[in-house]
């Protein structure tokens, strides 16, 4: 419940950690099911729920410490839907992250466990007009600078696989193509051994009548000729200079130049072969209600319509329509599936190697699933009456259909047949690949490619280093606090005063602390309320605690041996007691968490050739951790592997 302000909220006093700590693997995809939850059912029934405009708040964040990330406290600032915070990359890079509000406040509420304690700043509508536009302004002019360094260091790797082709004098090449194995198709033979897709069918023939009858066969015979005449170059171009609000413009990379040709290649042999989906790409939403006949109306007409989309972009003068055109194809066959059923079928949009969720066991797994799936239901039935509803048709509400029909399968599947489940964070665009087989050009003779590797490699450190005068993370001056503050001091130029009620300044002060932030914010903006959203922990204790003598709740839940609402992450430490509750017995817990940290280290050394040194790792974190609480500090307080669907229904 939102209150009138008064004193900062108390916090971690040692926050001056504050995204000291690289993201561990996103640790957080690793909490599956609750991402599963989050994404799929959180936004849509957030949308369910919400009114038809959206809020236009601005509320400062302070995020708790927790071990893991920004293991000394964390800040955000939320913009109606949209939470913008900054998160130290691996590389020594700061670089700012949008998320879903919702989805936001459960990443770290819930399944970090970490308070959240929110500040609501007074704005009028065009202050949050610049705030939100500046923000994402900066956050797509950073994601294509950061693309470019991935393109770079995808350019090292194709070098080196020349140089390994070289070496066994292999004119072939086998690499994956985004999409292409969604369908069903002998890439020798470019021949489907199914029965074929009308309806991409009809796609070649309106391409063919528009454009000739032998457009794609010599299309492709081009793109062949280039491959079998194109190596691969380094970058030779200095990196120009960089600049946080301006959006890049660079040349390709031959890595990028490789992709889209074999993407292209890739679709229109499938456009060729008209080939029928593989029976693994697709899934049919039988779960649902059979299309009516305004839906199989809308289907028919969006269909013709994705039908003259797809020919007008097989003769696409772009050089990346390959993908495009491939998702495209896959998506109008399954339509054509959905008409044929008389029920929606949709793609496959997990993606390869998708992480399997952490679930409970036994009874407490199918009692779990049976919520997740009621609670992903109304999020897919949301997503489509929304695409039905709409006078023209977007690919963009297909997609978002898609997406959420995927989880609600996905969850369902695991309740019936004891499957694992999968999960993926995001929009999930099916990518299935396959290899595609080309012969290419003789590679390079060995000097030559070890000249190509070594420009590629300075080519990239000498990008990382102008990424780095703008985003190289430090402790003090450039942080999640800082970087915060950066962006709305650009926004508001100058005028912080009378837009939000003041400034706060970080240097020389101790503001970057993420906790001194949220005081500064306190006595400094127009703070017109505030908020604590207590974590997954604290949530469920005072759930028991109203139901059960306080002394027996405390007792049980106190330690992670007996805890009922503890599911414990893989990625936590080694301890033994919560000390986030208490003050006066934290010392005391913490010596003990110390003793079990030690021990479960001494252990790990023994155990380290069977588990990789899991153990040790999480025994030496714990340690690490229960320092602090000696003195009356708390930085840990466990992340859960899972927490209960109905603790993730939206909050406004």
């Amino acid at each position: 419940m939102w209150r009138r302000p008064h004193a900062a909220q108390p916090g971690c006093a040692a926050a001056s950690l504050c995204c000291a700590e690289p993201l561990r693997g996103d640790s957080w995809r690793r909490s599956a099911v609750g991402w599963l939850i989050a994404i799929a059912g959180l936004g849509s029934l957030a949308t369910l729920s919400a009114a038809a405009a959206e809020p236009r708040d601005v509320d400062y964040l302070y995020i708790e410490a927790n071990e893991g990330d920004s293991s000394g406290g964390h800040v955000a600032l939320r913009l109606g839907p949209d939470t913008f915070h900054f998160q130290q990359e691996s590389g020594g890079l700061i670089r700012m992250r949008r998320d879903d509000a919702e989805i936001f406040a459960f990443r770290y509420a819930m399944l970090g466990n970490r308070p959240i304690h929110e500040t609501r700043i007074a704005v009028t509508d065009d202050t949050f007009d610049l705030l939100l536009e500046t923000f994402t302004r900066r956050l797509l002019v950073q994601a294509a600078q950061f693309d470019r360094l991935d393109a770079l260091q995808a350019d090292v790797e194709l070098l080196e696989l020349w140089q390994r082709r070289a070496m066994t004098a292999d004119a072939a090449l086998v690499m994956p193509v985004r999409a292409a194995g969604l369908f069903q198709i002998d890439p020798v033979a470019n021949a489907s051994p199914l029965p074929g897709s009308a309806a991409l069918a009809a796609v070649g023939a309106r391409v063919a009548a528009t454009h000739g009858a032998g457009f794609v066969a010599m299309r492709s015979k081009a793109l062949r000729e280039e491959l079998a005449a194109w190596q691969p170059q380094a970058v030779r171009k200095p990196a120009a200079a960089l600049a946080p609000d301006v959006y890049p413009r660079f040349a390709s990379t031959a890595s990028t130049d490789l992709r889209e040709r074999l993407e292209a290649l890739s679709a229109l042999e499938v456009l060729a072969a008209a080939p029928a989906l593989r029976r693994d790409a697709y899934r049919g939403l039988s779960l649902g209600a059979p299309l009516d006949p305004g839906e199989r109306l809308a289907l028919a007409r969006f269909a013709d319509q994705l039908t003259s989309d797809l020919a007008a972009l097989a003769a696409s003068a772009r050089a990346d329509f390959g993908y495009p055109l491939l998702l495209g194809m896959a998506r109008l066959a399954a339509i054509e599936l959905s008409l044929a059923q008389g029920r929606l079928v949709i793609l496959d949009g997990f993606p390869d190697g998708a992480r399997h969720a952490p679930l409970p066991e036994g009874a407490q797994r199918d009692t779990y699933l049976d919520s997740v799936v009621a609670h992903l239901r109304p999020a897919t039935e949301h997503a489509r009456a929304e695409l039905f509803n709409q006078a023209t048709f977007r690919e963009a509400d297909y997609a978002h259909l898609e997406s959420a029909a995927n989880r609600w399968l996905e969850a369902d599947q695991a309740r019936a047949t004891g499957a694992t489940l999968r999960t993926a964070s995001g929009l999930l665009l099916p990518a299935r690949p396959a290899p595609q087989h080309e012969q290419l050009a003789p590679p390079l003779e060995s000097a030559a490619l070890r000249d190509e590797i070594e420009r590629a490699r300075t080519a990239v450190a000498d990008y990382h280093a102008r990424l780095d005068e703008l985003y190289s993370y430090n402790l003090i001056t450039r942080n999640c606090v800082s970087e915060i503050f950066a962006v709305v001091d650009a926004a508001l130029g100058g005028e912080s005063d009378a837009r939000l009620g003041g400034t706060v300044r970080i240097g020389p002060t101790l503001n970057f602390i993420p906790i001194v932030s949220a005081a500064a914010v306190d006595r400094t903006y127009a703070v017109t309320a505030q908020r604590t959203r207590p974590s997954y922990r604290q949530m469920r204790v005072a759930a028991l605690a109203a139901r059960e003598p306080a002394w027996r709740v405390f007792l049980r839940e106190s330690n992670t041996l007996t805890s009922s609402v503890y599911h414990p992450d893989a990625s936590d430490s080694a301890f033994l007691f919560f000390t986030d509750d208490t003050v006066a017995l934290r010392p005391l817990f913490g010596a003990a968490n110390l003793v079990t940290g030690v021990a479960a280290s001494a252990i790990g050394l023994a155990t380290w050739p069977l588990d990789a040194g899991t153990r040790l790792r999480a025994g030496l974190r714990g340690a690490m951790f229960s320092v602090p609480e000696l003195a009356f500090v708390n930085l840990r307080k466990g992340t859960m592997a899972w927490v209960e669907p109905e603790l993730g229904a939206p909050e406004r």
